[in-house]
C-alpha cells in the first residue's frame, strides 16, 4: 500500500476515491504548508490562496479544518478532517460539504459554483501539506 495515496471520502454521499500525491501541484502544497502551520498555531481564520480562508485545529491525532471563501462571507463551506495512515490503511481525508450545499441552495450565484469546483483540489492540497 502506497503512502503516496490517501483515501478521500465525501461524507454525505459516501463516495470514496483513492487520491495520489502525484495528482497534486507541488507549488500549491509548498505555498500552503507555512500557512497551514500558522492556522494551526493561531486557531484563527487564516487567508490562503484565491480568496479562501481556513480555520484549523489538531484533534484526536488528526487535523480538523473549516474552509470558507470571501465571496460566501463568514460561513464555513466545507469541513474536513485528515487522519494519518495506520498500519493497514491509507491516510484518510473526510469531507463534509453541508455549508456549501446550503449556500448553493440559496441561489447565491455562479461564483459559488466556481468555488465548489475548486474546493476538491484545495482540500487535497491541505491534506497533503499536513501529511508531509
Amino acid at each position: 500500500m502506497s503512502r503516496r495515496e490517501l483515501r478521500h471520502i465525501t461524507v454525505e454521499s459516501g463516495r470514496e476515491l483513492i487520491s495520489g500525491r502525484d495528482q497534486m501541484d507541488d507549488w500549491a502544497i509548498e505555498q500552503l504548508t507555512p500557512v497551514l502551520r500558522q492556522a494551526i498555531e493561531s486557531g484563527r481564520r487564516t487567508p490562503v490562496l484565491g480568496g479562501y480562508w481556513i480555520q484549523c485545529q489538531l484533534k484526536d491525532g488528526g487535523l480538523a479544518v473549516g474552509i470558507g471563501h470571501e465571496a460566501a462571507g463568514e460561513r464555513i463551506l466545507v469541513s474536513m478532517t485528515v487522519q494519518p495512515a495506520c498500519a493497514d490503511d491509507l491516510p484518510a481525508l473526510r469531507v463534509r460539504t453541508v455549508g456549501l450545499q446550503a449556500q448553493l441552495a440559496t441561489g447565491a450565484g455562479s461564483e459559488l459554483y466556481r468555488i465548489a469546483g475548486e474546493l476538491s483540489d484545495l482540500e487535497r492540497s491541505i491534506a497533503w501539506a499536513w501529511l508531509a
